[in-house]
């Protein structure tokens, strides 16, 4: 299965795609409801998935800074779980902060990171997405600010 939404940027349009077999391509279409997506989301699809060069530069891009975040992450004295994927699952309980303090915190500097206790994680992880460079140094500073204000 795949996104085009995160890949392209349309979060508007949820689409996606998935490649199976025939046998449960069969089973998969008896749980899809008719017309699941509309003609405008369709004709989208179809012109994003011929955008290879813009997919080939996101690539880079997205591995290019997940190593950088990653080991931003690990400056804070966090633990940034292995991705190969635009967003990287963060053990923070080195920091001593529950999840939802430190998205309150971040969110308070206008940057989002998403508390993972909805995952059944408890208050030790956080997501964050992998961005453009300049992105990911605000989402540093700000973890770094998060991280030392002590309420």
């Amino acid at each position: 299965m795949r996104s085009l939404t995160k890949s392209f940027g349309v979060p508007g349009l949820r689409l996606g795609f998935g490649v199976t077999n025939a046998r449960l391509a069969g089973i998969l279409n008896l749980a899809r409801i008719p017309w699941s997506i509309g003609s405008l989301a369709s004709a989208a699809a179809e012109y994003l998935l011929g955008c290879e060069e813009h997919l080939e530069r996101s690539r880079r891009v997205i591995k290019e800074e997940l190593a950088w975040l990653e080991s931003a992450l690990q400056g804070l004295g966090l633990q940034p779980l292995p991705s190969r994927v635009n967003f990287i699952l963060v053990n923070i309980e080195p920091s001593g902060l529950a999840s939802d303090v430190l998205a309150k915190r971040t969110m308070a500097q206008g940057v989002l990171v998403r508390d993972c206790q909805s995952f059944g994680l408890g208050k030790s992880y956080i997501r964050v997405a992998v961005r453009s460079r300049s992105e990911n140094e605000r989402l540093i500073a700000a973890l770094e600010r998060s991280l030392l204000c002590r309420d």
